[in-house]
């Protein structure tokens, strides 16, 4: 699946995945990057509408930072609200060159979604639950979401909560 938003001279060598809505659909938040020499693309977010379709949305419009070779992008819950906010490295190529500025973005959707946000506790030897997987049923048992705890996309790793945004669904839950 293309969108036809994106060049093909263009890629996103980092990106995070979560529900930054709270529809209970995922996401995909990533800079993409253009050939040697040219700033970055804008910031973007690709929102999943079901069924396949998606649309693309300029996060940034910057090009004062002059953007160029992303290494990390992550999110987290910075935020008691329960909507995943992004970090990002600003890089002008592979560290030790990386010379930033960092940025760090507050979601401010307007969403009136629920959400669930979990955070697991492990054994001594893996205390944060790398790696759980966690399927989220209604009680009817149809599933609602699968999320992996410590997924990362490149380099970086997502925060340490397992969070479904539930759109329209109400509990009680399995």
């Amino acid at each position: 699946l293309v969108l036809e938003d994106l060049k093909h001279h263009e890629w996103t060598p980092s990106l995070t995945a979560a529900d930054f809505n709270n529809d209970g659909l995922i996401d995909i938040v990533g800079l993409r990057t253009q050939d040697d020499g040219k700033e970055n693309g804008n910031p973007c977010i690709v929102l999943n509408h079901g069924n396949l379709e998606f649309s693309i949305k300029t996060i940034l419009e910057n090009p004062e930072d002059n953007m160029f070779r992303a290494d990390i992008i992550v999110h987290g819950f910075f935020k008691d609200d329960g909507l995943p906010d992004i970090f990002y490295t600003n890089g002008y190529g592979l560290p030790p060159t990386s010379v930033g500025p960092y940025q760090f973005w507050l979601n401010s959707t307007k969403s009136t979604s629920g959400y669930l946000l979990l955070e697991l506790e492990g054994t001594r030897a893996n205390r944060d639950a790398i790696g759980a997987q966690i399927e989220l049923y209604d009680m009817e048992e149809k599933l609602l979401g699968y999320r992996e705890l410590g997924s990362n996309f490149g380099r970086g790793q997502n925060t340490h909560k397992i969070h479904f945004g539930l759109g329209d669904k109400k509990g009680p839950f399995n």
